[in-house]
């Protein structure tokens, strides 16, 4: 729906709303229906806070007439939770899941569906709170009751094998992502049928993470077939439909091919415009994206101005702490580096850093990367001893946090190792690289760029002894 549809939604409830509370009474079981529809349109046109208000109110006013165990109050509660998740407050979001669940479980019981729904709700959040090891664990525990409750071939038990599969990669463990993706995409064809939608998103996903264990040429001819399968389905304005082009951008983008990435990034922010209008979320993440292919082609002045627009709209569109808002921000000061505005770019890196503290933890991977990006910038400046010691604290937290094989530590890894040739101490920086590229060629594979890259810092490095 555009947001002029959605818009029409809105109008038309709000009038429904006042009609009903004229003929039926402020707590009729109707009036009540309506507030959470109207609710729910307002999140949609994302206007996020006006629905997590008025899921509050709707929750104080199900509790006093209905009762704090019926279902619709507890229906509420959980629309409650998903808004506040969209708001950027998952650790809250969490919390009301935690307690969700809780009464579902006493009311409903184990086996429910609508328990088993707030525990798949649950683990969610959880990994958007960056707790993706605990993510897994649920989502294991909760495929094995699914396939007890509803059987291997129910489309819920489906759901929670892409949702474990995507949440395996957000660990790191990106081949294993893709062998599930690779088993579901079968199950998906044989039980629903090639054209069905969520078999079509199972081949999206597939996609997604064959880029990310490095074969981009593969991943982009599924994109390729999967938009022709799209648009021939759900038609070229479907929001699959207009996702799956912002894949296929991506994937070109990554195979060096930015000048094509970023004419299809211009028209799929001009159709999403058209579709889903522009304060749309999936329109702000298009312009971001095709910001970054600017800068990416060197136009970076461009891709700062372009990064500045965007943040100001997702302010007012999202909020100040919307994760989106906050991925914005780390752009605009990445850019803002490579012009070499490097000053700039550290002002609003520490800003950034103790705002993701505030909102998402210490732990969180995005606090982690804007860790990162300080070291780095640091050493951009000509800080290396500072930015080798952050690195070196970076480094002990993502092996606790992460893992010692995971993507994002091998990465920081990495980096340690640059900085510490950067200051001289190469017999240092070559015991590191040596670690990494045996660490890098076990974990992704000996022809994975991250491998080859190791190998080339090792030997151009050794080649300085």
């Amino acid at each position: 729906m555009s947001d002029f549809g959605i818009a029409e939604a809105v109008a038309k409830y709000r009038g429904m709303l006042a009609d009903q509370r004229r003929v039926l009474g402020e707590d009729h079981p109707n009036t009540l229906t309506t507030r959470n529809n109207l609710a729910m349109s307002l999140g949609k046109m994302g206007r996020v806070d006006e629905a997590v208000a008025e899921f509050r109110g709707l929750l104080a006013d199900c509790t006093r007439i209905l009762g704090p165990d019926h279902p619709n109050t507890l229906t509420t509660r959980n629309n409650l939770a998903m808004w506040l998740e969209e708001m950027g407050r998952v650790d809250e979001a969490v919390a009301e899941f935690r307690g969700l669940l809780a009464d579902r479980r006493r009311v409903l019981g184990e086996d429910h569906p609508n328990t088993l729904t707030t525990r798949n709700n649950l683990a969610m959040s959880l990994g958007r709170t960056g707790r993706v090891d605990e993510a897994v664990a649920e989502f294991r525990g909760l495929l094995a009751d699914q396939r007890r409750v509803l059987g291997e071939d129910h489309p819920n038990t489906l759901t929670t094998r892409n949702n474990l599969a995507m949440s395996l990669g957000r660990t790191g463990r990106v081949d294993e992502a893709a062998a599930e993706f690779r088993g579901l995409l079968a199950d998906c064809t044989r039980i629903l049928g090639p054209d069905h939608p969520n078999t079509l998103t199972t081949r999206n996903n597939l996609a997604m993470w064959l880029g990310e264990i490095g074969r981009v040429d593969e991943a982009a001819a599924e994109f390729r077939g999967l938009l022709a399968d799209r648009r021939r389905v759900l038609g070229e304005d479907h929001p699959d439909t207009l996702t799956t082009r912002n894949d296929l951008a991506m994937c070109l983008g990554k195979v060096g091919r930015v000048d094509e990435a970023a004419a299809e990034f211009r028209g799929l922010l001009a159709d999403r415009r058209r579709v889903l209008g522009e304060d749309h979320p999936d329109t702000l993440t298009t312009r971001n994206n095709l910001a970054g292919y600017l800068g990416e082609m060197g136009r970076v002045d461009e891709a700062v101005a372009e990064f500045r627009g965007l943040l100001a709209d997702q302010r007012r569109v999202l909020g100040e702490d919307h994760p989106d808002t906050l991925a914005t921000r780390s752009n605009l000061a990445a850019w803002l580096g490579e012009i070499g505005r490097v000053d700039e770019a550290v002002t609003e890196c520490r800003g950034l850093l103790a705002d993701r503290r505030r909102v998402l933890g210490e732990d969180h991977p995005d606090t982690l990367t804007t860790r990162n990006n300080l070291a780095g910038l640091l050493g951009r400046m000509g800080r290396v001893d500072e930015a080798a010691a952050e690195y070196r604290v970076l480094f002990a937290d993502c092996t606790r946090i992460l893992g010692p094989d995971h993507p994002m530590t091998l990465s920081i890894r990495n980096n340690l190792a640059s900085y510490l040739g950067e200051m001289g101490r190469v017999d240092e920086a070559v015991a590191e690289y040596h670690v990494l590229f045996a660490d890098c060629t076990r974990v992704f594979g000996a022809d994975h760029p991250a491998t080859l890259d190791a190998r080339d810092n090792l030997t151009a490095l050794q080649e300085r002894m």
